[in-house]
């Protein structure tokens, strides 16, 4: 259930060590499957809008970097568009899985860009949707898929793999086909800028995304923190908060 289900891939593809890992990150296997969490009303995009608010100004979005490149004081970022952006820090924050699309030429060991564009195991897809009563979470084994309702207990969501289609989940899941009218869907898997859902370590993986956050600890000028490679609630808000947080000691020195 853990690796099927949540996450939509065959359990041979994942690492089993990347699963103890994982419990390991949560404190503990009760706390990663029993948890009570903090919703923000909103979701991670209003923290994110909440976050950027006061840095409107110093924001440039909507800028593809392709490069990071090391001076004698300081580094540049290369955009698509050729633009350089020189800064005394760089902290990379793009999903593991696009990791081997940004130029790194300072980092000699290959190891993280041939990881990153093997990709995480993650093959979920995410379906929200307007029910038109409540109903008792839910899962089934074939195929493998899930449904819940959000703590406000209006609007339901279906957890399934990208190749599964929604109305095959709803029925399985004994939901009506006619819950999907007012579906909002994403799938991590098609969308260039995350490449796959939530972080799922491979055999592996595990050990170069300990390297990649690491990186930071050795110089603070350069380093990779977000979910992905945060050593506590990895590939969650929480592991996200986390890493920027360690980053911004990092480079205070605190």
């Amino acid at each position: 259930a853990w690796t099927g289900t949540l996450t939509g891939s065959d359990p041979s593809a994942f690492s089993a060590l990347g699963i103890l890992r994982d419990f390991k990150m949560f404190g503990s296997a009760k706390t990663a499957l029993e948890a009570e969490e903090h919703r923000i009303i909103g979701g991670t995009q209003s923290l994110a809008i909440a976050l950027a608010a006061p840095l409107t100004e110093n924001l440039q979005r909507l800028q593809r970097a392709v490069s990071v490149r090391r001076r004698p004081s300081g580094l540049d970022v290369i955009t698509a568009d050729h633009r350089v952006i020189s800064g005394d820090v760089v902290i990379v924050t793009i999903p593991f899985n696009t990791l081997h699309a940004l130029d790194l030429p300072f980092l000699t060991d290959p190891a993280l860009s041939q990881a990153s564009r093997r990709g995480h195991a993650n093959r979920s897809a995410k379906y929200w949707f307007d029910p038109t009563k409540p109903f008792e979470s839910r899962i089934s084994a074939s195929p493998t898929t899930l449904a819940f309702m959000d703590v406000t207990h209006t609007s339901g969501c279906i957890i399934k793999d990208d190749k599964t289609s929604s109305q095959t989940a709803a029925e399985a899941l004994g939901l009506l086909p006619d819950h999907l009218s007012s579906a909002r869907a994403h799938t991590w898997t098609g969308d260039v800028n995350a490449q796959g859902a939530w972080m799922t370590v491979r055999p592996g993986q595990a050990a170069v995304i300990d390297a990649a956050w690491a990186l930071g600890a050795i110089d603070p000028t350069f380093q990779i923190a977000n979910a992905d490679v945060s050593p506590v609630w990895s590939g969650w808000i929480e592991g996200a908060l986390y890493a920027g947080h360690c980053a911004a000691q990092r480079v205070l020195g605190d």
